[in-house]
């Protein structure tokens, strides 16, 4: 059902704009709106400052890592949103070698256009990203969980 949360537990961290993420195993992230919003250029900057530099601290020696950023509730979007999300994606995108988009519900054929456009050019650059209809089918075919508290070193 889009916009159920990701896992049946609260997310690892909330940020702009009641985004919500969930780390993962296997070693990434899930991010969702978790309530119907419009896409914020400060979501964008929270998504790609703030929550980046905390995934990178969950899983410092990974090189792997999974995205998956899932906009089924967004009901719009500011156009600087984009461009700090494309900014960061061409500068240090290689941070996670797959990410896979899940679009709003309510998107438009431009839209939809707009991002499949973005995705090839960030797939020619040497990137992974996958638009996908649905979170919980990335879920099950990334077999994706909550990741376990972090261990103690001994």
């Amino acid at each position: 059902m889009r916009g159920a949360p990701a896992f049946d537990l609260p997310p690892d961290l909330i940020g702009a704009g009641g985004l919500r993420m969930w780390f993962t195993d296997p070693p990434g992230a899930i991010v969702q709106l978790a309530q119907s919003a419009r896409g914020t250029k400060e979501m964008a900057e929270w998504l790609i400052g703030p929550a980046f530099a905390r995934v990178r601290g969950r899983f410092p020696a990974e090189d792997a890592l999974i995205l998956v950023i899932d906009l089924s509730l967004m009901n719009g979007r500011d156009p600087a949103a984009r461009a700090v999300i494309m900014d960061k994606a061409r500068e240090s995108g290689r941070l996670f070698t797959r990410t896979f988009l899940v679009p709003p519900a309510k998107a438009s054929a431009v839209y939809l256009t707009t991002m499949h456009a973005a995705a090839a050019l960030m797939n020619a650059l040497g990137r992974d990203i996958n638009i996908e209809s649905s979170l919980a089918d990335v879920i099950a075919r990334c077999e994706m969980k909550p990741a376990g508290p972090v261990e103690a070193s001994p």
